[in-house]
């Protein structure tokens, strides 16, 4: 005997939840697997320039918020949002992104004009 249409589409919607519950896992997971890979970069990259000569220097926080704006930009691009919803804030971490690595200290712009007037003469 032939299913009803309602007993079609009712098999369908929990087919449907089904993928959708077992996709959301997946991006948790994956989410998860991100977060764990950053911190440890992050621990990582933290205990080699603690070590250093240098100590903690502006080379330091550069690495730092470098390290930061490239885990969130991964987790908003693997957390399944829409490109519609993502380019904003990609935006704004990129923005920030060349501030912060555009941006020289003032002593480090006046040994370098130093150094062309040097060469120049």
């Amino acid at each position: 005997m032939p299913e009803t249409t309602s007993e079609v589409q009712n098999q369908i919607d929990q087919i449907d939840t089904l993928i959708k519950d077992a996709a959301m896992q997946n991006v948790l997971w994956i989410v998860g697997i991100v977060c764990v890979f950053c911190l440890v970069f992050f621990l990582v990259s933290s205990y080699v320039v603690i070590k250093s000569e240098e100590g903690l220097s502006d080379r330091y926080f550069k690495l730092t918020a470098v390290t930061i704006i490239v885990s969130l930009t991964t987790l908003i691009t693997v957390a399944g949002y829409t490109p519609n919803q993502s380019n904003a804030a990609l935006g704004l971490l990129g923005t920030v992104a060349g501030y912060l690595l555009g941006k020289t200290t003032p002593k480090k712009r006046r040994m370098s004009s130093k150094k062309r007037t040097d060469t120049d003469a």
